[in-house]
């Protein structure tokens, strides 16, 4: 506002939002207009021209505007005056749109106080099937244009992609939590008419948002209308004003009623979830009104303390008491002055593109290659990895070829990228099987015989060994994302680091006989002697990374107490982020390392129904979830290499019985209740995450969101506990389960 506006010239630091927002804001959008105006070519000669005419000195605008006017041969001074030395903002509006023929008439008019600016404006002009974008230049508080069209026009829309520094218009930006919890003053209206039950919930709820001195409470029996200077929280379904938010709603395409919200292409059941839906106050747009419904009084302390940092979504779903987010969203900009639709018949489905961007970093990771790795190692070719399969060794093969192809040493103790072993296979004979490993060698001599292991075991079940369902035997499981994936990210880590030189070594294992009771990583850990288990600073293993959800789980992140703070690091670096599983789920190789008293971590995309079953396949694999896990560990990978201080190991001694023993002759398929368990739950018993489709536990009526206490009898406290008393069964047994 003109208070406490300023010209860009003047700005000398960043010390409350108004400088902010002209120093930070107003800056970006006038190097975007000169980017728009010069093109993208100019725009970039000209930066490269002023960074080396002016680097190591202090730069100013005039002698940005210098650099600029040399390389474009533009006059620009007339722009930087507006900008630079200027205050205010336009503020734009659509006064006429029609069509004449092969003629858009289109009248546009700036309807700020200020007086009129010189603007450059972007104008998409959309057909059914097409959208091209025209630019007019505007000069006058009101300005007619006629702009040569094909086609019939079904919409024009003015600065489609906010191009220019402007005042936006309240109808452009979606209405939002933020507003709501921002505004200078804020009334909650309580519900009378529902059960007292819920109306001490929402009593309890808007005392824990009293304490500002901006906030008031009311009930609904006490007020006739919603006041029209305030934001206003309207608590619960029954609350006389509710009808107010269900008539909103129609504008975005989404509904409630007494049982359930649609939005988002979803329905979400009020008994079960906590809602919260921001639209506009009918008597005043520029301010939100909020609905909220609250489905437990356990929630109502994490909503209280959780929703203020959901700030720019326009609704938002918790379930459980925690409670845990379900839904969140956007509504789209409805009603803006900037858009005018000639024709309501007809709808253009098309888009307009987005701009490109001014340079592209280059990945550090290719995902199409680590794609590709995944389909050749999960192909018919590979027999499913199976232990005593001629694909298993092709498996070994591929992996140490990419290894020397890298750049990485031959790692095993006999000079070669092999370390042999004998196992039992599926018919109880003998059977030689390859652990492969690759070294970058360390250059710190401190550090000699010290090792980081990464690891990501290559064997899967083959054609249904060990421990398959009946009805998959004899059906080959590709083992795409368990664990074709982890090896992919291996290769691919590989290749990124092999340049590298390290402080100490970084062994790359890929062991073998992971799926019969880690065998591999058992071997190496007993067997390697050029970098024994004595002198293994870390181990960081990779398993079923290939569909990763929002956050990357991460388990033994307990063997040390460095790992969580680790882990804050590499969200800072990388942005990624990262769940340190409590539960104590030791079922990779990883648990080799940890019996051995070697801080390590299992690296974990997320459970899915497809798990050691023939539908784990490489077209599910998420190119994504590979690039975020490969971009993580090379971090994690860096960092405890680099590290001069051991870790601070924490491993406490094996509570009971061996993970995981060594498959035995015909090992019969284990029980399973078809519930996939959440990793992520802390509480006591185990989450359903999923129920695989015709399973026991589906069948049985089990379902996500469930939480197992007992099991025929035994207390579950834990997923341990819970995995330990599955073994305790046979296929058939019937038992009993308290959720």
């Amino acid at each position: 506002n003109p208070s406490n506006d300023f010209p860009l010239r003047k700005f000398i630091g960043r010390t409350d939002g108004p400088t902010e927002a002209v120093g930070y804001g107003k800056t970006a959008m006038v190097f975007d207009m000169l980017r728009e105006k010069v093109g993208d070519k100019h725009f970039k000669r000209a930066l490269h021209h002023f960074y080396n005419d002016h680097k190591f000195s202090v730069g100013t605008w005039d002698q940005i505007r210098a650099a600029f006017e040399e390389v474009s041969g533009a006059d620009l001074s007339d722009f930087f005056h507006q900008w630079v030395d200027g205050i205010g903002a336009p503020e734009l509006a659509i006064e006429k749109a029609a069509q004449e023929g092969d003629k858009l008439t289109l009248m546009l008019k700036q309807t700020q106080e200020h007086t009129p600016f010189t603007l450059d404006i972007p104008v998409a002009i959309y057909t059914r099937d097409a959208v091209r974008t025209a630019r007019v230049h505007m000069d006058t508080r009101q300005q007619v244009f006629s702009i040569p069209v094909s086609g019939h026009v079904v919409r024009v829309e003015v600065d489609p992609q906010f191009n220019v520094f402007r005042r936006l218009h309240w109808a452009e930006i979606p209405p939002s939590l933020g507003a709501a919890f921002g505004a200078d003053k804020v009334v909650i209206v309580l519900p009378t008419r529902t059960r007292p039950a819920l109306v001490e919930r929402y009593t309890r709820l808007a005392a824990l948002w009293s304490g500002r001195d901006n906030v008031s409470i009311v009930k609904d029996s006490d007020i006739s209308d919603i006041p029209n200077d305030a934001a206003v929280w309207i608590f619960g379904q029954n609350n006389k004003f509710f009808g107010l938010i269900k008539h909103r709603l129609k504008d975005y395409q989404a509904a409630v009623d007494k049982d359930n919200l649609t939005v988002g292409g979803k329905s979400l059941s009020l008994r079960d979830n906590s809602t919260i839906l921001v639209v506009r106050h009918p008597k005043n747009p520029e301010l939100p009104i909020v609905g909220l419904t609250a489905h437990s009084d356990k929630a109502v302390a994490g909503l209280a303390r959780k929703l203020p940092h959901y700030g720019k979504y326009s609704y938002l779903a918790f379930d459980g008491d925690a409670p845990t987010n379900t839904a969140k969203g956007q509504w789209p900009a409805v009603g803006s002055p900037l858009i005018a639709v000639l024709d309501r018949t007809v709808s253009s489905t098309v888009k307009l593109k987005p701009r490109k961007a001014l340079a592209y970093l280059k990945p550090d990771f290719d995902t199409k290659a680590m794609m590709e790795s995944i389909k050749t190692l999960s192909s018919k070719a590979y027999d499913g990895r199976g232990v005593g399969t001629k694909g298993l060794e092709m498996a070994g093969e591929y992996i140490a070829k990419a290894f020397a192809k890298a750049g990485l040493k031959p790692g095993a103790d006999d000079g070669s990228y092999f370390q042999s072993f004998t196992m039992n296979g599926p018919d109880g004979k003998p059977v030689s099987v390859r652990n492969v490993i690759g070294i970058i060698p360390g250059k710190n001599p401190k550090f000699k015989g010290q090792s980081v292991v990464v690891s990501a075991h290559y064997d899967h079940l083959g054609y249904g060994w060990p421990g398959v369902r009946a009805a998959f035997k004899g059906k080959m499981h590709p083992g795409a994302d368990d664990n074709a994936s982890g090896i992919a990210v291996l290769i691919a880590l590989a290749q990124n680091l092999s340049g590298s030189a390290p402080e100490r070594t970084i062994v790359f294992l890929a062991p073998s006989g992971e799926e019969a009771g880690l065998l591999g990583a058992r071997h190496y850990v007993k067997a390697a002697k050029t970098y024994p288990a004595g002198k293994i600073f870390a181990n960081v293993n990779l398993d079923t990374v290939g569909r990763a959800g929002k956050k990357i789980m991460v388990f033994g992140g307990s063997s040390a107490r460095e790992w969580p703070f680790i882990f804050m690091g590499t969200k800072a670096t990388t942005g990624i982020d990262t769940e340190l599983v409590k539960q104590a789920v030791n079922a990779s190789d990883h648990t080799a390392f940890l019996e051995a008293g070697i801080p390590a971590i299992h690296i974990f995309g997320s459970p899915t129904s497809d798990y050691h079953r023939p539908s784990d396949t490489a077209d599910k694999i998420d190119p994504g979830s590979l690039m975020r896990v490969a971009t993580l560990t090379r971090e994690v990978v860096e960092y405890l290499a680099g590290r001069p201080e051991p870790m601070t190991n924490q491993i406490k001694p094996d509570r009971g019985e061996k993970v995981l023993p060594p498959a035995g002759k015909n090992s019969g398929r284990k029980v399973a209740t078809g519930a996939v368990p959440d990793f992520t739950y802390s509480g006591k018993g185990v989450r359903v995450m999923d129920v695989r489709e015709n399973s026991s536990g589906a069948k049985a009526g089990l379902k996500p969101g469930d939480i197992i206490t007992t099991f025929g009898g035994h207390e579950i406290t834990d997923l341990r506990v819970y995995s330990n008393t599955l073994k305790t069964y046979r296929p058939g047994d019937k038992v009993d389960i308290t959720v």
